[in-house]
C-alpha cells in the first residue's frame, strides 16, 4: 500500500540516522521530567521556560518545541511518597518492555518514525489549539505512551499483565477499557462545546492510526520476517507436482500438508532463510 512504499522510500533516504532502541532515550527524558518535578519550584521552572507555550515560541523561545517533552510527572519531594516512586519504576519498566517488543516487530527505523510522528502530531495539536483558543496547553509524553500501548495491544493482544500485581488480564482487554475512556473523554469534550480540544485529542493519536493502517496485516510477525518471506516466495517457484510444499520446518521437517493449523515463520536472528513451525520458532538454536 502507499504508506508502505512511503516508509520504504523514507528509510532508503534517511535510514542511516536511525536511533536503535530509541525507547531508552524517551524514558530518560521522562525520568528527567520526574526529577524536575521533585525539585522545589520544579513545576514553576518548567512552565516558565520549557513548556509548550506557542506565544513564547513565536517570540523566539524555539527550544520549547523540544523541551516540552520533559514534563514534570512527580510531586515535589516534600509530598512525594514511596508509592509514587514505585509507580514510576514500574511505569518505566513496562514501557521499556513495550517499546523494545514493538521495535522487534517493526524494526528500529519504523519505531523511530512512530515516536517522531507521535511528537509531531502532539505539536500540531498544541499549535491548533493555540490558533483556535489563544491558549497553550501542556503536552508531554502521555498521549505518546497511550498510543504506544494501543499499538502493543494490536500486536500482542493475548499478552497478560498482572492488574494490581495480582489479577492476570490480557492486554487487549486493558486496551479496550482504555479506548472506552478515551472515547468518553472525546465525547464529553464535544458535549462541553470544546470542538477544538476534541479534535486535538484525536490528532494526537494519528501516529497510531497511521501505523495501524501500515501493519494491520503484520500481527504476529516481525517486519523483517514478512519481507524475507515475500522475497523468498518471489525467488522460489513452486514445483508443478501436486505434492510440493511451500513451507518446511528446519527442525522437525513438517510442512503445511501435515496439518491445516500449522503456522510457519522465518527467524530474523538466523543467517539465511530458515523457516520454523510455531513449536520450534522460539526454541531452536540460531544459525550464525
Amino acid at each position: 500500500m502507499k504508506i508502505s512504499r512511503f516508509f520504504r522510500k523514507l528509510e532508503n533516504k534517511v535510514g542511516k540516522y536511525t536511533i536503535p532502541n530509541i525507547i531508552r532515550y524517551v524514558l530518560v527524558l521522562y525520568l528527567l521530567g520526574a526529577f524536575i518535578g521533585l525539585l522545589p519550584g520544579g513545576y514553576l521552572f518548567y512552565y516558565q521556560y520549557l513548556s509548550l507555550d506557542f506565544n513564547a515560541i513565536f517570540h523566539g523561545q524555539v527550544w520549547r518545541l523540544f523541551t516540552f517533552v520533559i514534563t514534570p510527572n512527580l510531586p515535589e519531594a516534600s509530598s512525594t511518597g514511596a508509592m509514587d516512586l514505585i509507580s514510576l519504576f514500574f511505569f518505566v519498566y513496562l514501557y521499556y518492555l513495550i517499546g523494545t517488543q514493538l521495535e522487534q516487530v517493526w524494526g528500529s527505523f519504523r519505531m523511530n518514525l512512530f515516536i517522531y510522528f507521535g511528537l509531531f502530531f502532539n505539536l500540531l495539536a498544541g499549535l491548533f489549539l493555540f490558533l483556535v483558543t489563544g491558549d497553550s496547553y501542556s503536552i508531554g509524553f502521555s498521549y505518546l505512551f497511550q498510543s504506544m500501548f494501543f499499538a502493543y495491544a494490536m500486536f500482542f493482544p493475548d499478552q497478560k499483565f498482572l492488574l494490581f500485581f495480582l489479577i492476570p488480564i490480557k492486554v487487549k482487554y486493558l486496551a479496550i477499557f482504555d479506548g472506552i475512556f478515551l472515547i468518553l473523554q472525546v465525547g464529553l469534550t464535544l458535549l462541553s462545546g470544546s470542538y477544538a480540544a476534541a479534535f486535538a485529542i484525536v490528532l494526537m493519536f494519528a501516529n497510531f492510526i497511521i501505523f495501524w493502517l501500515e501493519f494491520r496485516e503484520y500481527r504476529g510477525k516481525t517486519f523483517t520476517q514478512k519481507r524475507r518471506k515475500q522475497a523468498f516466495q518471489k525467488a522460489v517457484k513452486r514445483p508443478a507436482n501436486a505434492g510440493a510444499t511451500r513451507h518446511k520446518c528446519s527442525i522437525c521437517g513438517r510442512t503445511e500438508l501435515d496439518g491445516d493449523d500449522l503456522e510457519f515463520r522465518y527467524c530474523s536472528k538466523c543467517k539465511g532463510n530458515h523457516e520454523y513451525c510455531r513449536d520450534h520458532l522460539f526454541t531452536h538454536t540460531h544459525i550464525k
